[in-house]
């Protein structure tokens, strides 16, 4: 089953965009994954896996944070997971996330070096 079907709404109410940046996404106190940005927009992102995880982690909270150029880490952004399929991981912002993440990655969008300090 390659989609899990949850009560929370899955659908971002801004536009996407796809944009490619490595991230690494907390789940849980001890729980990290990497990967990479499918889409986002400013409501929220789709993050590409390779390793599976389970489907009970929809619905609660998880931290994404940016990799760099030169492998420095944003500071994390909290988001919801709101679906998990079989090679992603999908969160949405609530509005002061959704700002700071816009913020971050459109500096890294129209700047070649982007700098989180």
């Amino acid at each position: 089953m390659a989609n899990s079907s949850t009560k929370y709404s899955d659908r971002r109410d801004c536009d996407r965009i796809e944009h490619r940046r490595d991230v690494i996404l907390r789940l849980g106190e001890e729980f990290s994954i990497e990967g990479y940005t499918n889409d986002l927009s400013l409501g929220g992102v789709c993050v590409l896996i390779e390793d599976k995880i389970e489907s009970n982690y929809v619905g609660q909270s998880a931290y994404l944070s940016i990799k760099g150029e030169d492998g420095q880490l944003s500071p994390e952004f909290s988001g919801t997971v709101v679906r998990i399929n079989s090679d992603s991981i999908c969160l949405k912002f609530d509005r002061e996330n959704a700002a700071r993440f816009g913020m971050m990655i459109t500096r890294g969008i129209f700047r070649k070096k982007a700098s989180f300090q």
